[in-house]
């Protein structure tokens, strides 16, 4: 809770909550701003009340979109247009009270930057499910033969410690 503003963390503390999520999905150059919470502006942006609903965040790695079906989602989806689009995920913690939905950058907190891994539609929803776009290299190489050899150091080096000096040698 370290990294909530004073604002953010009185309305999360209040006895009734209203949980805000809002969506920036983008696909083939497309945006579409949605709100699970009805109209919300949000740092001067309209996110449109879009029937998302957030099902899932995990660690802030991935989450779980569904929305209402539509035309054009569809053809995104069997074009496949919707992977490797982006999808950043804001939550804005609100109270009950709250009628007018209108908030500051401040407000929100970014609770993933990600980009779609697939997206697929059952009955009138579509579903997509977004990793945080660091996610693809997790599972990379970190290390590379550069990396070692920038910090291993060669034979004959002088290190001083503790008012003796150490010559390291190569090892046999």
């Amino acid at each position: 809770m370290a990294d909530l503003t004073t604002s953010q963390l009185q309305n999360a503390s209040q006895p009734a909550t209203r949980p805000i999520y809002i969506v920036a999905l983008e696909h083939s150059g497309v945006e579409e701003l949605l709100s699970s919470s009805g109209d919300v502006v949000y740092d001067g942006q309209n996110f449109l009340a879009g029937g998302i609903t957030v099902s899932g965040i995990s660690n802030t790695r991935s989450a779980t979109l569904t929305l209402p079906w539509s035309t054009t989602r569809m053809t995104e989806i069997q074009n496949g247009s919707y992977r490797g689009g982006s999808c950043k995920i804001w939550y804005i913690p609100g109270v009950p009270s709250d009628t007018d939905l209108i908030f500051d950058a401040e407000d929100g907190v970014l609770v993933m930057d990600g980009e779609i891994q697939s997206s697929r539609f059952s009955g009138d929803r579509v579903n997509i499910t977004a990793a945080h776009i660091s996610n693809s290299a997790v599972y990379s190489p970190r290390t590379t033969l550069d990396e070692v050899t920038s910090y291993a150091v060669a034979p004959g080096y002088q290190i001083k410690w503790e008012g003796e000096i150490l010559v390291l040698e190569a090892s046999r």
